[in-house]
């Protein structure tokens, strides 16, 4: 290239444009950045399969087994149709669908209290007193836990394969651990009506069931009141709830109810001498606590 003077200045600049002008471009596309994506983009297609989910329609009303499917979904599916035939009347087949499930998991942990409640409640439906004793022995250890409704379902099914003797275990735990409740106490007097021979004991046991249970259909009565008015109470069952409404001796009683220990039967009748008013309880101010 010549160099520039004063004399050459202008043509020395025009071949500099014009040689500036055919100079290729960069290329965009080759850039470090664009090589990365490409590279990036090339590895996925690699590593990650092309897959595609889908649900098949009225895929829980299948009894064939669906392992793919998460334990708790299917358990959920498989209370919603059980409901839904319970609510139709078709016990059977909501029965059938229980125990199926059961069978395929073995376990009765699986077994949620919902379905075991509609389980025994759909076998009484069916009249099929077998399946709705075990259930309910099946869930024996619910009796305890979260609500008194599984004792209450458990008597029914024992009541309705007439062994009112296995009835009272349930009831009298569910009110040693939840208290006095009047589906419990409605249930317990009728379980004890239903033994032809009544003992002595269990006859004080009876009065002192039917005194709480009138005092909890009182208005306004708690069981921090010591006593209840006998004028409230119906002249037909005012001679049966008056009496000293104790149980003195636990052990006799719980061999008239048949019942494998006391601990349960101690609690309860602890609940029941304050709901009947037997034992004094006075409330408590702030600062005494």
């Amino acid at each position: 290239m010549s160099t520039a003077t004063t004399d050459n200045y202008f043509t020395i600049a025009k071949e500099d444009d014009n040689s500036a002008s055919h100079v290729p471009a960069l290329d965009s596309t080759d850039t470090p950045r664009v090589r990365r994506i490409a590279a990036a983009v090339e590895r996925s297609r690699l590593e990650y399969l092309p897959e595609h989910a889908y649900v098949e329609r009225e895929w829980f009303l299948k009894s064939s087994p669906r392992s793919h499917i998460k334990p708790k979904i299917d358990r959920q599916c498989l209370e919603y149709t059980t409901t839904k035939l319970y609510c139709r009347g078709e016990y059977a087949k909501a029965l059938e669908q229980i125990l199926e499930a059961f069978q395929t998991t073995g376990e009765p942990e699986p077994m949620s209290q919902e379905l075991l409640d509609i389980g025994i409640r759909s076998a009484i439906g069916a009249n099929d007193p077998v399946n709705a004793v075990g259930l309910a022995r099946l869930g024996k250890s619910s009796w305890k836990r979260i609500q008194a409704g599984g004792a209450a379902t458990a008597a029914d099914a024992f009541n309705f394969a007439n062994l009112p003797f296995d009835a009272f275990e349930p009831l009298i735990t569910s009110i040693s651990t939840f208290g006095l409740q009047a589906p419990i106490l409605e249930r317990l007097l009728a379980t004890i009506d239903r033994v032809a021979e009544k003992s002595d004991v269990l006859k004080d046991f009876r009065s002192m069931v039917l005194a709480a249970k009138m005092r909890r259909q009182e208005p306004g009565n708690s069981i921090f009141e010591t006593s209840i008015p006998s004028s409230s109470l119906p002249e037909a069952q005012l001679d049966r709830a008056e009496g000293t409404h104790q149980v003195d001796d636990v052990v006799a009683l719980a061999l008239a109810l048949r019942l494998e220990n006391d601990v349960d039967l101690r609690g309860a009748l602890l609940r029941l001498g304050k709901g009947a008013g037997d034992v004094e309880t006075k409330a408590k101010g702030v600062r005494e606590l």
